[in-house]
């Protein structure tokens, strides 16, 4: 199959997900799974890119990527802002280096977005990574979307760390970094915060979100050559995080875990 007739089935998905013109889109993306799309690299992420930004209106929409750093708080490693690659893999690193994207600044996990609210998510974020202010916070504002690509949401969702912090849960605690940060080369005094998991606790599990979620109603999914596409609404996400950690403060994790003393 053609690249050109990739990206025509793929916005057919898009469309049936129920994206529309102007919609801010969160991306968590595994793009292994879709097999050959394209010859080259670039074609392959415009295989994914192409569809969606049409599907949005872009630049009227807005397309945001984690672009994360974790070798800076894993191994020290100094962070440059305008230079520092992605972690997460190649579409977020090509959405980082498109002209016209905005990176939020943050040494840990930032964010590059594109589009007409990119400055709106990204700029003078706060330093805490999931915190009042920070790009999670803004993208609760403006009522985003979360699109998995080739994943699902079982698998992780960086938006419920927010809603852990501002909920309160003991089985992570906040974090200060120092490590060195380089922006328009000179050097950005810390420290840059993050809600971070107590080691002894069990591993996240999206698991049991994800068959929440789905039952509301409020997970819309589709596939492609074999691969998953899932779409959540934020608002939803924050709503319903919130009712189920009511209920259980451990809903996100593998099993319970408390902090008493």
């Amino acid at each position: 199959m053609s690249s050109s007739k990739h990206k025509h089935e793929l916005l057919n998905r898009f469309r049936e997900l129920g994206f529309k013109s102007g919609d801010v889109v969160y991306l968590h993306a595994r793009l292994l799974d879709f097999g050959k799309l394209a010859d080259t690299q670039e074609e392959f992420v415009k295989a994914f890119l192409d569809p969606l930004f049409e599907v949005i209106g872009y630049p009227q929409g807005t397309v945001v990527a984690l672009t994360y750093t974790t070798s800076y708080s894993s191994d020290g490693k100094p962070y440059h802002h305008e230079t520092s690659p992605s972690e997460a893999g190649l579409l977020t690193e090509s959405i980082r280096t498109m002209p016209g994207a905005v990176r939020s600044l943050h040494p840990m996990g930032s964010v590059s977005a594109v589009g007409s609210r990119a400055h709106e998510i990204c700029d003078a974020v706060s330093r805490s990574l999931f915190g009042w202010n920070s790009v999670y916070h803004r993208l609760h504002q403006v009522k985003a979307k979360g699109l998995y690509l080739g994943m699902s949401l079982k698998e992780t969702c960086s938006f419920m760390h927010y809603v852990e912090q501002l909920y309160g849960v003991t089985h992570c605690y906040h974090k200060a970094y120092f490590h060195p940060v380089f922006k328009d080369g000179k050097e950005v005094p810390g420290p840059f915060l993050a809600f971070v998991r107590d080691r002894r606790s069990s591993p996240f599990d999206y698991a049991r979100f994800e068959a929440h979620m789905r039952k509301q109603g409020m997970l819309k999914e589709t596939s492609y050559q074999g691969a998953p596409l899932q779409v959540v609404n934020f608002e939803d996400c924050f709503n319903e995080g919130m009712a189920l950690l009511q209920q259980d403060p451990c809903f996100f994790l593998q099993t319970p875990f408390y902090v008493t003393e």
